[in-house]
């Protein structure tokens, strides 16, 4: 692992407990999940509008 990778883990994680990361992990792949669900929803929306 570079130093800089390092560091960057240093500065994102190093407050945390082991739980608080697991957590930031969740939440992490939660946000991502519903980002895709927003994207398929917006774009069948669209499609129905297009074709009005």
């Amino acid at each position: 692992m570079s130093e800089p990778a390092v560091y960057a883990w240093r500065k994102r994680f190093g407050g945390m407990d082991a739980n608080d990361t697991m957590r930031l992990k969740q939440l992490e792949a939660e946000n991502a999940r519903l980002k895709k669900l927003l994207a398929l929803f917006l774009r069948a929306f669209d499609d129905r509008w297009q074709l009005a």
